[in-house]
């Protein structure tokens, strides 16, 4: 509800789905101007060509690979012709590695390896603009990229999980959110930690 209320003051009606039952209720709560729906980007629960902007942000790196195709499918049914989509998502650039939510897939690949399994696990996944392109360019015509971040922001993210509270601490907090401003603030190009792109329904 955050984001989406972020949107809703520039548009005459504003939509989001989560599959987060309890977020939607305190989303509700506070956002009771925008409709929240309990739903996946698989089967989005609106008519075809319902929106004019869609704004896919750090998702598509969640969903299965096998149903990427399905989701982009999806975001295209909803939207009308010449409408928006602003995505956004992990960027395999120079530090993708360090990406605190890569951690349990590093160590679950590492264990399959040790019992000789060479199990591809997608976990979560950082993409390459061609990965993004070849996914959005039968619906979608890309319109502009940027590639911001590089490792202030995931050594940020390292430093607020820091145990016993530490990382948490008010003296600290301010410095994290500097750290990743500063990183987000700039173009990195091919070594980028995010991707965004903008792209018009075909």
């Amino acid at each position: 509800g955050a984001y989406a209320s972020a949107f809703a003051a520039r548009a005459a009606w504003t939509a989001g789905i989560d599959l987060d039952t309890a977020a939607l209720t305190r989303g509700r709560a506070r956002f009771p101007n925008i409709t929240l729906v309990a739903a996946s980007c698989a089967s989005i629960p609106f008519a075809d060509g319902s929106f004019d902007c869609v704004v896919f942000s750090e998702v598509l790196e969640h969903i299965p690979a096998e149903l990427e195709v399905g989701c982009i499918d999806e975001l295209r049914r909803v939207m009308c012709k010449g409408g928006t989509l602003i995505l956004t998502t992990p960027h395999h650039g120079t530090f993708w590695w360090i990406d605190p939510l890569m951690a349990k897939t590093h160590l679950r690949s590492l264990a399959g390896r040790l019992r000789g399994n060479n199990v591809h696990l997608k976990g979560h996944k950082h993409y390459d603009l061609g990965e993004i392109a070849e996914l959005l360019t039968p619906q979608f015509e890309l319109i502009h990229i940027e590639r911001p971040g590089w490792v202030l922001y995931p050594l940020a993210y390292w430093g607020h999980l820091l145990p016993f509270g530490i990382g948490a601490l008010p003296i600290l907090t301010p410095l994290w959110q500097k750290m990743m401003d500063a990183d987000y603030s700039r173009e990195h190009g091919a070594a980028a930690y995010n991707l965004c792109v903008i792209a018009r329904a075909r």
